[in-house]
Parts: structure tokens; sequence; C-alpha cells
């Protein structure tokens, strides 16, 4: 089972998300701003899939026990995110109520400066039961994506080819009825995907056309309600696909293949 957290708009101090389990639309999330180096208390953790299981210590757990006494098994923990520990999944409403944890949400409000999300014990009530059992099980994983971001790579690229490395300097000129035809083809293979899988492909893409990497592939062969699909490079720069790739945390990234995880 796998939760994806699709972060879609951010401002100085919060992050909104749609949170989806294997597919599924359940409720908005919330959580602290982007930062390249964390600041305690105030960052989100990085993009990525990590395990989900359950936290049976601390003060949450036992508020948690004495609030949904009907359900509660143990708060939803997400594990082994670098530099960051006892990361979890509770209720709250705006950037105050979270240091680092993921909150979740019925309804957003988007509005830069005055972010937050309302009835929230009302979206945790929801989320909890349909996720519980896997985490207990540990066969509970969770991604998040950064598609409110814009530019989602600061490393320096190096724009001269080498002897023995994929070119950086292919031609990215494309005439928009190019790349008209381009986005029809990747949006009906991306339909053809898991909901989840096609939501972090469209997520690449995007990131890869943004105007400062001018990149782009052509999906084919799409899985049908699977997390693989294969591509072939059109333009711009082929070592980007990569590194969005991987900071995005897919599974899998080869020349012309794309795995998601939870396949």
């Amino acid at each position: 089972m796998v939760i994806l957290v699709d972060r879609f708009i951010s401002d100085d101090d919060s992050t909104i998300s749609r949170v989806m389990v294997d597919g599924t639309f359940v409720c908005f999330g919330l959580e602290d701003e982007y930062r390249e180096e964390k600041v305690s208390k105030e960052t989100r953790i990085p993009a990525g899939t990590y395990r989900l299981t359950l936290r049976t210590e601390g003060s949450h757990h036992s508020r948690y026990l004495t609030k949904f006494p009907d359900f509660h098994k143990g708060m939803l923990h997400i594990r082994d995110v670098p530099n960051f520990k006892w990361i979890l999944i509770h209720i709250g409403n705006t950037d105050e109520d979270t240091d680092g944890c993921l909150l979740v949400g019925s309804q957003a409000i988007t509005d830069p400066g005055e972010m937050k999300i309302i009835s929230s014990t009302v979206a945790y009530k929801l989320l909890y039961p349909m996720v519980v059992d896997a985490a207990a099980n540990e066969t509970l994983s969770i991604t998040f994506l950064d598609n409110d971001r814009t530019q989602r790579d600061k490393n320096t690229i190096n724009n001269h080819s080498e002897e023995g490395e994929m070119s950086n300097n292919i031609n990215s000129s494309m005439t928009e009825e190019e790349k008209d035809k381009l986005f029809e083809n990747n949006v009906q293979e991306i339909n053809k995907m898991n909901i989840s899988a096609g939501s972090m492909v469209k997520g690449l893409i995007m990131s890869l056309v943004d105007k400062n990497r001018n990149t782009y592939i052509k999906l084919r062969d799409a899985v049908s309600n699977g997390h693989i699909v294969s591509y072939d490079f059109v333009a711009g720069n082929p070592q980007l696909v990569f590194d969005a790739a991987n900071s995005q945390g897919f599974k899998k990234v080869t020349e012309n293949l794309l795995e998601v995880p939870g396949g």
C-alpha cells in the first residue's frame, strides 16, 4: 500500500499537498516549508519514498489513545528520513501545529501567507483506518512529490559533454506544434498507468520542461494500471532525467525506462 503526498503549492512558511492512498484522493496535507538546509522544527522532509510504521511511544500516542479509543493502535510514523526523527502524521491546521510532521485536513486554504487546512479530525478519521493495518504489518510506504517547486535540483549541471558520457548540449529547440503533440502523447501514456504512479511521472515531466531545463521525453509502452513506462529522449539534457527522477524518489531510471515505487 502506498500513500502519495503530492505537494502542489507552498509559501515561505507552509506546504499544502493532495494525499492519496493507492491512487485514491483522501484529503489534503500541510507541512512546513522547503529548505535546502534543515532548520529544526521549520523544515519539511525531503521528497522521496519512506517506510511508514506505527509508533506506540511518546505523548502523541498517549493523547490519541484517549482521543480515539475505538481505533487508535499507534501513531503513523514516517521512518528513516535523513536528519529527521519522530516524523508523524497527525491532526493540526497550520504550520504552527507541526515540527516537520504531516498534518491532514478535509479542506485547504491556499492563499499565500494564510495557508491552512480545515476539518483535520475528520480527515484523520478517514485516512487512519485505511492504512493502519498496512502500517502495523510494515507493508506501507509514503512518497512525497515536490510538484510545488519549479526548480528541484540546485546542483550545478555540467553543460559540456565529456568522452564516455551522455552529451549535455543536445538541441532543445522545439516548435509549439511539436510540444503540443508530445504533450498529448504523454498524457495518453500517463492515463494508462496506476493513478498515483502516473501522477509521479507527470511531476517528473513538469520539472523537466521548466524554462531553466527545457528537457523533453516521449513516453511509450506504459504498463496498464502499472508503475512502469518506457520513454525516448527528445531534447535538452539527458542527465537531467536521471537527476530529477532520482531526486523525486523513482524506484528505477535507465536510458529508456522509468519505474515508480509501489509496483
